[in-house]
């Protein structure tokens, strides 16, 4: 059976998808910078020798972590109202912060594992030239702990890209939930997910190539240091 494609709708509803794509690039943004700084910190109290900060945080971010990402979302959604009563917290507020938090839980655990694994030897070194604590970590510890977790970021970030789609669920005019009222409008379901699946290709293909490119420089630059 031939299907008759027909992409005249999208002269009327592009200014609507645009809105929706621009939307779920604000609330990408927004979502790896708060998640990027709960992973930092709580990646930080991971790597903490005090039992009392490293255990609790490691037992919250292994909950975190065996949660579906949109189970998170509908608790966040479901618990703000009774945590924080008498405020009304927009969905796309919850989003951020639902998402952010899973994205935390995983970086968390990807950054813990990379400091740890910083060569000993690396550190001794550091200590027998006479720097301070400061400078070796960030002449030290940071840039190798930076070469470490770039490409397993990089990825994290354009899972989070792609599950800002769950969004939809509350309301949030992201591209997903746009999509789904144009084609309730148009009756073009077919081509509504074709525009959407380029939509999303558009970002995500050229974020990975500019990471894959990032992390193959900062390889290079390791192997000539070396």
């Amino acid at each position: 059976m031939e299907y008759d494609w027909n992409f005249r709708f999208l002269s009327e509803y592009w200014p609507a998808i645009f809105h929706g794509l621009l939307l779920t690039v604000v609330l990408t943004i927004c979502v790896i910078v708060l998640g990027s700084v709960l992973g930092v910190i709580w990646g930080v109290m991971l790597c903490s020798k005090q039992k009392l900060v490293r255990m609790p945080m490691q037992t919250l971010t292994d909950v975190i972590r065996g949660l579906p990402a949109i189970v998170l979302l509908m608790l966040t959604y479901y618990l703000i109202p009774y945590a924080i009563p008498g405020i009304s917290i927009p969905p796309f507020a919850i989003a951020v912060l639902a998402l952010a938090t899973n994205l935390g839980a995983y970086m968390s655990d990807v950054l813990r594992g990379a400091i740890i694994n910083v060569p000993v030897n690396f550190i001794d070194a550091g200590k027998a030239l006479g720097l301070t604590h400061f400078q070796i970590q960030k002449y030290i510890v940071f840039p190798e702990v930076l070469r470490a977790v770039l490409p397993t970021i990089s990825l994290l970030y354009i899972s989070m890209f792609k599950l800002t789609s769950l969004a939809s669920i509350l309301s949030v005019g992201e591209l997903t939930h746009t999509a789904g009222l144009v084609t309730s409008m148009s009756m073009r379901s077919l081509e509504m997910y074709v525009v959407i699946a380029i939509a999303y290709l558009s970002l995500t293909l050229p974020f990975s190539y500019l990471c894959r490119q990032l992390g193959n420089r900062e390889t290079g630059n390791y192997d000539s240091e070396r």
